[in-house]
């Protein structure tokens, strides 16, 4: 049997509107193994599609395994827009990514209405233990990023304290985090 596709998209297939969420990196049903967060205080970047201007309250992340002695208010998520500036952080999380699962976090002062188009999904953390591991969007690859713009990269390094108000240089990874945003 041959999929329908409405505007191109199998209708079969799902959507974020369909578990909740506005955007996603990839319908979770797809997440593969964790993958370590490699480089402490350096901003991890997931970019996100947002279809239409949207209310958004929460970030997530999913945790394959915590950390241990995550240092206390080092350990953020934020939404960015698609030119890098930021719109909204959590609080800190040191205490959530100490467990594995759905971290649904609430960004302070939402929801945010950024205007359709990309935005960024963002996470940083800093410890003196074991970094927390995040599901991936399938098997980690550069090849993720073929194509402009890239959607999988790492920004401003040496974080501690606060989300950078404005993203600097992106490098391309093969880290590909899953993210969504409710």
């Amino acid at each position: 049997i041959m999929p329908v596709y409405d505007l191109g998209v199998a209708v079969n297939n799902w959507l974020p509107e369909d578990l909740g969420y506005k955007a996603w990196t990839t319908d979770p049903a797809t997440m593969s193994n964790a993958v370590l967060m490699v480089t402490a205080g350096a901003l991890h970047l997931q970019r996100l599609k947002l279809r239409s201007p949207a209310p958004i309250t929460n970030v997530h992340l999913f945790l394959s395994a915590g950390g241990t002695s995550l240092t206390v208010g080092q350990c953020f998520a934020g939404l960015y827009n698609g030119a890098g500036t930021l719109i909204g952080t959590t609080a800190d999380q040191s205490t959530a990514w100490l467990t594995a699962g759905v971290q649904n976090m609430a960004l302070v002062g939402g929801p945010f209405t950024p205007p359709s188009g990309d935005i960024f999904v963002a996470c940083y953390v800093n410890t003196a233990g074991a970094l927390p591991t995040f599901r991936t969007c399938g098997t980690p690859t550069s090849g993720v990023n073929v194509g402009t713009p890239a959607r999988f990269t790492t920004a401003n390094t040496g974080l501690t304290t606060a989300l950078p108000g404005t993203l600097g240089a992106q490098t391309v990874t093969g880290q590909t985090y899953w993210a969504a945003v409710s």
